[in-house]
């Protein structure tokens, strides 16, 4: 199950707010993800997003928690 795994240093595409980001998970808090893009950084909220690592989608407002509570359990 990717959800009980470390999201950091995973390529991702997150959809948030209409606009899609590519790139590296660089960071993750209990309410946000921070993707390295060719763009840039961005902070994005969890709550909005759709994550899609190794084509598998996860709904942001499904791990909303502290990654190392979501690893885990």
């Amino acid at each position: 199950m990717i959800t009980k795994s470390e999201f950091i240093g995973k390529k991702a595409c997150v959809k948030y707010a209409k606009e899609e980001f590519i790139g590296i998970i660089i960071n993750e808090t209990k309410n946000t993800i921070t993707i390295q893009t060719s763009r840039g950084k961005k902070k994005l909220l969890k709550l909005n997003s759709i994550i899609n690592i190794n084509n598998q989608k996860i709904l942001g407002k499904d791990i909303i928690k502290r990654p190392e509570d979501r690893i885990k359990k």
